[in-house]
């Protein structure tokens, strides 16, 4: 994109200063005889102005400046004169916009040549993009009366006094610029049509059709559609530029809106360009109603100030989300040129009547240039989007690869300890009655019957018993110290020791997996105490200080050394301990082991 920009403006500057040629200067000498005549009046005949002129009454100067105030509704007169020549030579305004144009030229003879006016349906047939005029060649002096009426802020006067080679050979390099930026314009609406047909997001459609409306007040800018008859009528041209940049802007805003990544302090800016894309919309209909009415009821100076002012707040708006880190400078720079390039060259600049061609090109295509930059800027940072998310798409596709992978490891390495786990639980506890069982079944006395039953008893209470440690109820907050009242009952009832519980806690600060992780600490460790301790009595604690949830479990049984404590099924106690970033801390000895947990508040 940066090398579709740098591009764009190297044809330009070429095609500017192939035209700084001797061959396609204005004669020097030409602009000093350029002078207005002092009066304004819209009753004056050419006779009239004639007879003003041989009274020397147009002795005010015409100065050495492009942009002037004929800001009323009286006509000026303007007077030249053209040596002898030998060969026709075209007088060209280079201003699109002039509302009325027409030249008388006297030499031999009085000539009445081509009347230019947008305010008249009839003279709209232009046969260039801005008003020309063929002065035939003629062997005396020719005095040329130019006389011309516009309302507007400034009125550009850029005049042109060419040969008709230069004016043919003007013509082709100005339609090759004009031609080279539509193109650059053309080529952003292909890569947003691309991008859209690929995304489907409607941010790229906004975008693409904020494009095309440029593209065509473009074409308005430069008066093409004056050459090629595209207008109808008067008030279409008065006001047919506001139109489109209404447009313009409404789809800009929808286009910012839907794309830009607002952050919650900068909601507010995503709000005012939904008011300023509905303004551009009352805009709009309040144009074609006008020209469905075919009167001006709202004066276009006042239209082109709101437009004025939202370009301005346009631009505040994307400082103040560069300022914030919301999006990068270079969106900043890209909206600061069009509208210091319009400030700079149209409102306090003041070029000069006698600038080159090449400098005439340069401020007649400034604004475009850098409104195609801009657009540029913004389709990059588009681009730049969609590599990042597709990047990001692809980074965390990769992670929730690796999360998959590593959970599925996680859940093997579980069940398969869970799995021999179960299998040392039913070995130890089921495996001794089961042979118990076989020897009785296999000696022969009276007693035999008695001590069967007994076996069985034993069999089903520990059976009962381990069903009800591998129990997983759902626990959550609301029922957790039921669950672990029932377990402590349950387990007191099967087994020979002393359960007792004492539960202080608040338990509506844990979440359901912390519930499961203490609920089956508590059953490991219960289990552990019932199959090794050799205890009378088991009490088993939680309350809750400060800043942390406590555990304690306590027996009074033979205790174990530190080389026993794998074997005691403490590994899976300490990985729920560590999911909960909590702290184990076992005190045994031959009086009893005591069990000590704790579990940071703030983490849960």
């Amino acid at each position: 994109m940066k090398n579709l920009v740098k591009l764009s403006l190297l044809f330009i500057l070429i095609a500017c200063f192939s035209c700084n040629t001797p061959t396609l200067n204005t004669p020097s000498n030409f602009y000093k005889s350029l002078h207005f005549l002092n009066q304004k009046n819209d009753s004056l005949s050419i006779e009239n102005v004639i007879d003003l002129y041989d009274k020397n009454q147009f002795n005010i100067p015409f100065e050495n400046k492009v942009f002037y105030d004929l800001k009323n509704k009286e006509t000026s007169w303007i007077h030249f004169k053209i040596n002898p020549q030998k060969e026709n030579f075209y007088f060209l305004i280079w201003n699109p916009f002039l509302e009325y144009g027409k030249i008388y030229t006297r030499s031999d003879t009085l000539k009445e040549l081509q009347t230019f006016s947008l305010l008249d349906k009839n003279l709209l047939n232009w046969k260039y993009r801005i008003p020309t005029w063929k002065i035939a060649k003629s062997n005396f002096e020719t005095d040329v009366f130019l006389k011309i009426k516009d309302n507007r802020e400034k009125t550009t006067l850029k005049f042109l006094l060419l040969s008709e080679y230069n004016y043919h050979l003007f013509s082709q390099i100005d339609y090759a610029v004009i031609a080279l930026q539509i193109g650059v314009l053309l080529v952003l609406i292909v890569i947003a049509i691309f991008l859209f047909s690929g995304k489907r997001k409607k941010a790229i459609f906004w975008y693409a059709l904020y494009v095309a409306f440029c593209i065509i007040e473009f074409i308005l800018y430069k008066g093409l559609d004056l050459q090629y008859n595209f207008a109808y009528s008067p008030v279409f041209q008065i006001s047919k530029r506001i139109l489109f940049q209404a447009l313009s802007i409404t789809s800009m805003m929808f286009f910012f809106i839907n794309f830009y990544p607002f952050v919650k302090r900068t909601q507010f800016i995503k709000k005012i360009y939904l008011i300023i894309a509905y303004l551009g919309l009352v805009i709009s209909c309040i144009f074609i109603f006008e020209y469905t009415q075919n009167k001006i009821y709202i004066n276009k100076v006042y239209l082109y100030s709101i437009l004025r002012i939202c370009a301005l707040f346009i631009l505040g708006s994307h400082l103040y989300l560069i300022i914030k880190k919301v999006l990068p400078i270079y969106l900043g720079v890209a909206f600061l040129l069009p509208i210091s390039g319009f400030f700079i060259f149209y409102v306090f600049g003041e070029p000069k009547q006698t600038i080159s061609l090449t400098g005439s090109f340069l401020v007649d295509n400034i604004y475009p240039v850098m409104i195609t930059i801009e657009m540029s800027f913004i389709l990059y940072y588009i681009i730049r989007q969609f590599v990042k998310s597709e990047f990001l798409a692809i980074k965390l596709s990769n992670e929730n690869l690796e999360l998959r992978n590593s959970f599925q490891d996680n859940i093997l390495k579980i069940e398969h300890e869970e799995k021999n786990k179960l299998v040392s639980d039913v070995h130890d506890t089921f495996g001794g009655y089961i042979e118990a069982l076989k020897l009785r079944l296999l000696q022969n006395n009276k007693n035999t019957p008695e001590k069967i039953q007994q076996i069985l008893d034993a069999f089903n209470r520990d059976y009962r018993y381990l069903l009800n440690s591998l129990y997983a109820p759902k626990i959550n907050s609301n029922n957790f110290i039921e669950n672990l009242v029932e377990f402590c009952s349950k387990i007191d009832g099967l087994t020979e020791q002393k359960i007792t519980h004492n539960f202080r806690l608040d338990n509506s600060s844990l979440s359901q997996q912390d519930c499961l992780h203490l609920y089956r600490i508590i059953s490991e460790l219960t289990t552990n105490a019932i199959k090794h301790s050799k205890a009378n009595e088991i009490k088993i604690s939680i309350y809750q200080n400060k800043n942390d949830i406590v555990l304690e479990l306590k027996d009074d049984g033979v205790g174990f050394t530190e080389n026993n404590k794998k074997g005691f099924g403490l590994n899976n106690v300490k990985t729920r301990i560590a999911q909960m970033n909590g702290n184990l801390a076992i005190d045994s000895n031959s009086n009893g082991t005591s069990i000590y947990i704790t579990i940071p508040t703030k983490r849960v």
